[in-house]
């Protein structure tokens, strides 16, 4: 996954502007652009320290702007904040959770 596609989904995904990223991680918009216009055949150099500035600024972890998993980029907000709270149970709470999830949605069909 290239990395300007995937900083432009989470700036987007937090309504924020070029110039609001480029303030908040302290990287100029010009440059913030140029990243995500970049095509993989003139992607820039991206210096770790700047990848870690805007993934903080954008309040995300910097694995995420580097794209491991795909399918994980698109999810919606509500699904996003459904992974946060499961993430808080145990493993039986968990387990609990997926039946019950199956069961509504074996009902829906």
């Amino acid at each position: 996954m290239r990395i300007g596609p995937s900083i432009r989904y989470w700036r987007e995904n937090k309504n924020m502007t070029y110039y609001r990223l480029a303030k908040d991680s302290g990287i100029d918009a010009d440059y913030i652009k140029k990243i995500e216009n970049s095509t993989e055949d003139n992607e820039p150099n991206i210096k770790i320290e700047t990848l870690d500035r805007l993934a903080r600024a954008l309040g995300v972890p910097a694995s995420n702007l580097i794209g491991n998993n795909e399918e994980s980029m698109y999810l919606t907000k509500r699904e996003k904040d459904l992974i946060t709270v499961f993430r808080r149970f145990g493993k039986e709470a968990q387990d609990a959770f997926v039946n019950i999830m199956e069961l509504v949605s074996d009902k829906r069909e």
